[in-house]
């Protein structure tokens, strides 16, 4: 995580456009929003428009008020001009959810790019530093080879931008940051809300939520979190959060010790098999002769001849399985 914020600050430096690529509620609008406000120039406004629910008429509107000169032409995203001392950051939140021909209405904008004037912008005498730029931060809810596979139009749209790429990392891949967001969703987002008093989250709550994948990203881990908050007491134990989880995790973890009983098993019947006797299976193995006499107990090989019954038991099912039926 230290390496793409080291990344934001990189191009937040930068008079670049960006686009930040990731899976849904991963928390690229925070991203963006940071990108603006580190900028030299951040103290322009930031406007977001929301993709995957604003209509083309929508766009057109909030876009008309940072227009440079009032609107004479018939409603086109694309022959607005924007004026850079109007607006500083504009942010397409979702651009993939639009219909390819809005994305390209919007991505050609000549405001985009500052070294492409017409002759309208050149003849306005409101533009008094022509070297500003409105930057634009594009966000896509998709991995990065999905969007190499299925987003074809995107990234012809975008070549002329030569916007930065940033990955915008999965919750399961920066699990160090989980206990951080768990804490800032419960004080400044479930306490005021709700008005409750002081909780705390357990350690094992922390231990559950890192050992957990988070499909849904950060909505799905707030949803969690508001969850366990209200049914719980004064600490929130694993046992408050939604079953769903809860189920997962005990699932998971049952699917990890039977692959590890297996394991163990068949290792035991390798070297048992092997070994002339019980005590040189056990030293084999580096335990102790009754920890192995437990372990043969426990998987009902308590006979070498029952380990060679079993293992031609194995070999006849898996190559004459109709005699063993």
């Amino acid at each position: 995580m230290r390496e793409f914020v080291s990344q934001i600050q990189q191009v937040a430096s930068t008079q670049r456009h960006v686009l930040i690529v990731g899976e849904y509620g991963t928390g690229k609008c925070r991203t963006a929003r940071l990108i603006h406000n580190l900028d030299p120039e951040g103290e322009r406004p930031f406007q977001i428009i929301r993709c995957h629910t604003q209509k083309a008429e929508d766009i057109y509107t909030i876009l008309s008020d940072y227009a440079l000169a009032p609107i004479t032409r018939p409603k086109s995203i694309n022959s607005l001009i924007l004026d850079p001392r109007k607006l500083g950051t504009l942010f397409l939140e979702g651009l993939n959810f639009l219909p390819e021909s809005l994305q390209y209405e919007l991505l050609k904008i000549q405001s985009w790019d500052s070294s492409q004037k017409t002759s309208e912008s050149l003849q306005n005498d409101s533009i008094k530093n022509p070297g500003k730029k409105i930057r634009l931060i594009i966000s896509i809810d998709l991995k990065w080879n999905s969007l190499q596979r299925d987003s074809q139009t995107i990234q012809t749209l975008l070549q002329p931008l030569q916007p930065h790429l940033l990955l915008q990392p999965a919750l399961r891949e920066r699990k160090e940051d989980i206990p951080a967001l768990m804490e800032t969703i419960l004080r400044s987002e479930i306490k005021p809300r709700y008005d409750i008093g002081c909780k705390r989250f357990s350690p094992r709550t922390y231990y559950y939520c890192i050992s957990y994948s988070w499909p849904g990203n950060i909505p799905q881990l707030r949803n969690a979190v508001e969850h366990a908050c209200l049914v719980s007491n004064d600490w929130i134990e694993p046992e408050d959060l939604p079953l769903s989880i809860q189920r997962h995790l005990i699932r998971t973890r049952n699917e990890k010790n039977e692959s590890f009983y297996a394991a163990e098993k068949q290792l035991i019947i390798n070297v048992f098999t092997e070994s002339d006797s019980t005590q040189e299976a056990a030293d084999r193995l580096g335990i102790s002769l009754d920890v192995l006499n437990k372990k043969l107990k426990e998987y009902q090989l308590m006979d070498k001849k029952l380990f060679i019954l079993y293992q031609s038991q194995i070999f006849i099912a898996e190559s004459k399985p109709e005699i063993l039926s």
